[in-house]
């Protein structure tokens, strides 16, 4: 209500302050696949973050506060009014196996030590391996070990959960029989006269 006299109003306005989203980008055990993001934003404001791009992996979703939220394209937050952490999370899949042999021969009912199999990316996720034999009759895996059969060549396959492969092939020969060895006939002795 303005009286007999002017009047001076002063408006008074302080800036918001500004808050900051981070964006890691990890595997799902939590190791770094890239640099993070930043976003910062007047406190109050909203954030959206894109699937970052990246190269042999699979992104499987947005994570905050432990928990998996949601997997699309794009995460919208909302009403941010305190500094924030959001993950990116890839899963890193097995490109391809190699064995530290391919070729192992044994005899029949011999047992040898499997290849070591080496899964690239060493990072992958699910590392897991299973092995099976196109003539199991001829050779198989158990426990870890080849073991051969009956004469002939079997294909071992290492496989991943992904479905990469690598193989072994393996040659089981007869087992040598061991023949009694002939014993020399004895020698007359000469007879004392």
């Amino acid at each position: 209500t303005m009286g007999t006299q002017d009047r001076s109003i002063k408006a008074v306005f302080t800036e918001l302050p500004k808050v900051r989203v981070t964006l890691q980008i990890v595997d799902t055990n939590g190791q770094k696949l890239a640099d993070p993001q930043y976003q910062d934003v007047t406190s109050g404001g909203t954030v959206t973050f894109q699937v970052p791009n990246l190269a042999n992996v699979n992104f499987k979703g947005w994570k905050r506060n432990g928990q998996i939220l949601e997997t699309g394209n794009t995460y919208t937050l909302s009403s941010v009014t305190q500094n924030e952490t959001i993950q990116a999370v890839f899963e890193v899949p097995v490109q391809s196996l190699s064995l530290s042999f391919s070729t192992l021969s044994v005899k029949e009912g011999e047992s040898k030590d499997l290849p070591s199999v080496t899964v690239v990316p060493s990072d992958a996720a699910d590392q897991a391996i299973t092995w099976t034999s196109n003539s199991p009759a001829v050779a198989k895996v158990e426990n870890g070990k080849v073991v051969g059969l009956s004469a002939g060549t079997a294909t071992l396959e290492a496989s991943s959960t992904n479905g990469k492969k690598a193989v072994l092939t393996v040659t089981v020969s007869q087992r040598e029989e061991t023949q009694p060895q002939p014993q020399p006939a004895p020698q007359p002795q000469p007879r004392p006269e």
